[in-house]
């Protein structure tokens, strides 16, 4: 948490920073590895040598002049929340790496923080994962936001401002942005091996695997990394047993045949040990941010006793449409202008269409139109579905492929290949049409094992499959499980450092209950009626993620006000470090 005493906003300048004036004061976080082992990230190394790096990372860079620049990775995995706050000692910026958090220092230097009731009523019952994650632009407190990726905080000694990031992959043609992202994207599958003995790709039959898989093999490395898929069929029955997964495990077994490749055949040692449920919401909130409505707790924690490495293609969507495909199948989209002129009323719509069951005061309820159409805003000229799709890059990216952390606290490290800021860069040089199709991930296997693109996808061709020349011809190969399954045997065979018997999850019903009557209190307190959301209650104990989903956002919320009225033993008792600068 790093708190900049007696600065205000200043006015914005036509100049931004230039990367090669700072150099790194310090940095947090995790790459392939913990920045702090990497000379890159050292203090006094050149800025512009780390704003290329995937990962969960943030640094504090300086100037000669005495600027400071306060930024973090390029997909802004690593989430930066600020707020500007009256304290006992005067205005102060406040920047942290969680909401909550920044709200508990802000109190514990004598200011004050409010509940963005507009955010929490407009999500707390969200069923949509669209808007369940669409206002991560805000935070739960009043003041507080999350800083954009492609943005970062300047402060001097009069006052901070929000610059663009400053950048390494802005400029140059198509060709030399795709070639530098594939460059990059080598690099990282080299550096990963280097300091992991147990590399995984999880592969299915779907496009972004097959771009993963081809880089994997321009590095020359196939032979050094194990392929992991979904068993469609697994022993006691699963979620993920569906016609899809299937045939997922049909292409990719073809693929594993025909290049030589071998499946994942062992069960790496782990130790493990009990938990529960405030123990797993606290490590969630921390590590994860309350950005995703991925919580689901376990009984059992664990760490790998043997680290290893899984790489995967999250991130996929940001090189092509999402939210429109997401979208079209509801009844609202048919209705949408969908014309640059109609971008604010579309936006509108799709909010009253998706939003919670209960109605809203007419004030929160037009509060929370108004931010969602701010953040709409960044790509001017564009329609709703090109916004849409923006903000995915820009904010939904990060609960959906982040958690390096998260992931690195088990002994994993979740590496997503294709998370190159050049190769977003690339996308955004085409014409939307193209690019909404996938040209730069078509170009990567292209240019790199064109052969991939002779198989069969499970999601159908390319549009400009039917362009080229096929290289490989694989009739030869017929799908065919059994090197799958056997892998499966020889994986259950080895050896654990333990045995333990499964415990039923945590139940998270009555921590639900406990936060929806807090909210309610707090809603009383502001003149709110807390019988809005009377009707909502904690869905049933199946329903694991709808149960994760809304204890996330209460808990989220309650933990920047130290509330001991939810989940005591959870709520961090002790305000945050804080690193002040005069």
């Amino acid at each position: 948490m790093l708190r900049f005493v007696a600065v205000e906003e200043a006015e914005e300048s036509t100049r931004g920073p230039v990367a090669e004036d700072f150099l790194i004061e310090s940095a947090w976080g995790v790459t392939v590895e913990d920045v702090g082992e990497q000379e890159a990230f050292r203090t006094g190394a050149p800025l512009p040598g780390v704003l290329d790096r995937s990962g969960e990372w943030w640094c504090v860079a300086t100037s000669e002049d005495g600027r400071r620049l306060v930024l973090a990775d390029r997909f802004g995995f690593q989430p930066l929340a600020l707020a500007v706050a009256t304290t006992a000692d005067g205005p102060a910026l406040f920047i942290g790496t969680s909401a909550s958090e920044t709200a508990r220092a802000i109190i514990a230097a004598g200011g004050t923080v409010s509940t963005n009731w507009a955010l929490v009523l407009e999500t707390i019952g969200a069923r949509h994962d669209f808007l369940d994650c669409l206002f991560d632009h805000s935070t739960p407190f009043d003041g507080i936001s999350w800083l954009p990726p492609d943005k970062a905080i300047e402060v001097g000694a009069t006052g901070f401002r929000i610059v663009s990031r400053p950048e390494t992959s802005v400029h140059g043609a198509y060709e030399d942005l795709l070639r530098r992202g594939i460059d990059h994207a080598i690099a990282d599958m080299e550096h990963l091996l280097a300091v992991h003995e147990h590399v995984a790709i999880n592969l299915s039959g779907g496009k972004d695997s097959r771009v993963v898989l081809a880089l994997v093999m321009a590095a020359g490395c196939s032979d050094r990394v194990q392929i992991a898929a979904t068993d469609p069929a697994p022993p006691g029955g699963s979620m993920a047993h569906s016609p899809t997964v299937a045939r997922d495990l049909e292409i990719s077994s073809r693929l594993v045949e025909k290049l030589g490749l071998s499946w994942v055949d062992r069960r790496t040692p782990r130790d493990v040990w009990p938990t529960t449920l405030e123990g797993e919401l606290a490590r969630f909130q921390t590590l994860r941010h309350g950005l995703t409505n991925q919580f689901v707790p376990m009984a059992l924690s664990y760490r790998l006793t043997v680290p290893e490495a899984r790489v995967n293609g999250a991130g996929g969507e940001i090189f092509r449409g999402y939210w429109a495909d997401v979208l079209s199948g509801h009844p609202v989209w048919s209705t949408l202008g969908h014309r640059a002129e109609t971008r604010e009323s579309d936006t509108r719509s799709l909010l009253r269409a998706l939003r919670s069951p209960f109605r809203l005061p007419a004030s929160v309820a037009e509060r929370g139109e108004q931010s969602l159409v701010e953040a709409m805003a960044p790509l001017p000229g564009s329609t709703a579905a090109e916004a849409l799709d923006r903000h995915y890059e820009v904010f939904r990216l990060r609960g959906h492929a982040g958690g390096r952390r998260w992931g690195q606290s088990y002994g994993i490290t979740n590496f997503g290949l294709l998370q190159q800021s050049a190769l977003m860069r690339a996308a955004q040089e085409l014409e939307r049409d193209e690019r909404c199709s996938g040209r730069v991930l078509f170009d990567i296997v292209e240019q790199v094992a064109p052969e991939l693109n002779d198989l069969e996808y499970q999601s159908g061709p390319w549009p400009w499959s039917g362009q080229r020349t096929p290289v490989m011809d694989w009739s030869d190969v017929a799908p065919s499980t059994a090197s799958y399954r056997r892998a499966q045997v020889r994986a259950q065979q080895s050896a654990r450092p333990q045995r333990y018997i499964a415990r039923p999850r945590p139940d998270m019903a009555g921590a639900v209950t406990a936060g929806l009557a807090a909210l309610a209190e707090q809603m009383r307190t502001d003149g709110l009626d807390p019988t809005l959301v009377g009707g909502l209650r904690a869905a049933p104990p199946a329903d694991l993620r709808g149960q994760g989903r809304l204890l996330g956002r209460l808990f989220h919320w309650a933990s920047g006000f130290g509330d001991e009225r939810f989940l005591p033993r959870a709520i961090p008792a002790a305000p945050p470090r804080v690193r002040t600068y005069a």
